[in-house]
């Protein structure tokens, strides 16, 4: 596929067997929700590919919610931005009614005669909804957090940094043929940032980052440790 940039066409990558799913939900992430945060920046970096989708309230199953976002592949890879259920069961998202669970279960997930081939989830404790039995069946290779996530987003550039750590988990999972490849090329993107805010000139909010980003680094974890 081209673009044009300017006066000039480009080449760019179409990845139609990925998809960057954000579920923001009001219960678990508030006002100020950061899935929101990341879905206000994130799209217009990534440039369309891969597609990106905001599901603002529960569909009946994923293969739903991708048809309603006009999303005509059905993706192997997903990259979410979401927030783990009270119930460590699945998660978070909006109910579309008050008789409609808010959780995301890993039945939700199903297609029928399609198998993913994994999920990359930007979650906080993640890896312990993806680590269960119900989860393994949908999920059999992913890559999440053990711990809490953490990004201080108050001002611009906290958000525009985010963003292009968001982007950086999408490149990641796009350009890695193994779960294990993908978790160093995701060390590296934090350890570069971290390399970037030691260049600038150090205040207490660069302080606070970096600290951010090595419990990002201390918490990923993936289905084959």
């Amino acid at each position: 596929m081209f673009v044009k940039i300017g006066r000039a066409w480009r080449r760019v990558r179409k990845y139609p067997h990925c998809i960057v799913f954000f579920v923001p939900s009001r219960k678990v992430g508030g006002s100020k929700d950061p899935v929101e945060t990341m879905w206000s920046s994130l799209p217009g970096l990534l440039k369309g590919v891969p597609r990106c989708v905001r599901m603002l309230k529960k569909a009946s199953d994923f293969a739903t919610a991708r048809l309603q976002a006009m999303v005509k592949h059905v993706p192997r890879e997903v990259v979410l931005f979401a927030h783990p259920s009270s119930t460590w069961s699945g998660f978070a998202v909006n109910p579309a009614d008050e008789s409609t669970d808010e959780a995301l279960l890993s039945e939700w997930w199903l297609i029928s005669n399609h198998r993913f081939k994994r999920l990359v989830a930007h979650v906080c404790y993640g890896a312990r909804i993806l680590g269960t039995e119900p989860w393994q069946g949908v999920f059999p290779s992913w890559l999440s957090y053990k711990e809490d996530i953490h990004a201080l987003q108050s001002t611009e550039s906290d958000r525009k940094m985010w963003a292009e750590l968001g982007k950086a988990v999408v490149d990641a999972t796009v350009e890695s043929k193994t779960i294990q490849a993908l978790a160093y090329r995701l060390r590296a993107a934090y350890f570069m940032k971290m390399a970037e805010l030691k260049d600038c000139s150090s205040d207490g909010t660069d302080a606070l980052h970096a600290i951010h980003l090595q419990m990002l680094i201390d918490g990923l974890k993936t289905s084959e440790d």
